[in-house]
């Protein structure tokens, strides 16, 4: 039988018609099953993080737990790999839950931590600040981790002469920060685009109690600047660093920076200077302003 133009159309739009209600269907199906498929997410674990985890905490492995679930039910924000999970810390005014997905806006490096400088402290160490001008900074290429020398120059008028030595030797630099107490390095390798290059204003020094208050009283009298250390010399503190801890020692300010002796006579001289003028001024201040006495 011969088909009519009427027929072969009808064909034709029958067939589209077939083949469009096909791809619909099966497009459909795909979408679905992508939804509904389940995907291997990482997350925290009820057995070993019952409480959930606390800002400051450092995600490890035992805090892993995979679950199965539908694709769909994964936000976007969520860490789906394990390496970029551990090693990470949990921000400091954030907290997970148990059995919650580890959120991108909650991990941070340790670095981005606020008190990141304090936690590289060791033993007996305080954090001791330390002002710089951008032209001592050497550039901002003082970097935390890195040890540096500390050079004293100032003028000693009662013997009338300039002196420059070195105050300290081995200082580790555990912070630095800019202008606005901001977290330099921070700032560089932050993904959001920096309206301006981050100068070095402050460095965060690890220092033992008396080693920073000869430090505090070098500033008053004079100025300090950071100088950098030979490679011969990094070397040898590292090797000392590695021989430490194998005898399961740390490498602190007490064992491996070294305070010019030359200069301790000197700054002890300053410093009773200023304890005397403190209680002579303490003690003007109250003959000028007797106390007064209450008639009852």
């Amino acid at each position: 039988m011969k088909l009519t133009k009427l027929m072969k159309r009808r064909l034709m739009a029958g067939t589209a018609a077939t083949i469009t209600i096909s791809l619909l269907l099966f497009g459909g199906y795909f979408v679905v099953q992508t939804y509904v498929k389940p995907v291997r997410v990482p997350v925290v674990n009820l057995d070993t993080a019952p409480l959930g985890l606390n800002g400051r905490t450092q995600i490890t492995k035992d805090y892993i737990h995979w679950q199965n679930v539908p694709a769909r039910a994964v936000p976007p924000n969520v860490k789906r790999s394990e390496k970029d999970i551990v090693g990470k810390w949990v921000a400091v005014d954030k907290f997970l839950a148990p059995n919650s997905y580890f959120y991108s806006e909650v991990l941070v490096d340790q670095e981005d931590l606020p008190d990141y400088a304090r936690m590289q402290l060791r033993g007996d160490e305080e954090l001791t600040e330390m002002t710089v001008k951008f032209d001592t900074s050497k550039g901002n290429n003082l970097v935390p981790g890195q040890y540096i020398h500390l050079q004293f120059e100032g003028l000693d008028r009662e013997q009338k002469k300039f002196i420059s030595e070195h105050l300290m030797e081995n200082v580790r630099i555990v912070g630095v920060k800019d202008g606005k107490s901001a977290d330099v390095f921070s700032q560089k390798t932050s993904k959001k685009p920096a309206k301006s290059t981050p100068q070095t204003r402050l460095v965060l020094l690890a220092l033992t109690k008396e080693q920073s208050e000869w430090l505090s009283i070098a500033e008053q009298i004079g100025e300090v600047t950071p100088q950098p250390i030979s490679d011969e010399q990094l070397t040898a503190l590292k090797q000392k660093e590695e021989d430490l801890k194998g005898q399961g020692q740390e490498a602190t300010a007490s064992v491996v920076t070294v305070v010019n002796q030359k200069m301790i006579p000197y700054l002890q001289e300053k410093r009773f200077d200023f304890e005397a003028s403190r209680v002579a001024n303490a003690t003007n201040m109250g003959t000028e302003a007797p106390a007064q006495t209450v008639h009852q």
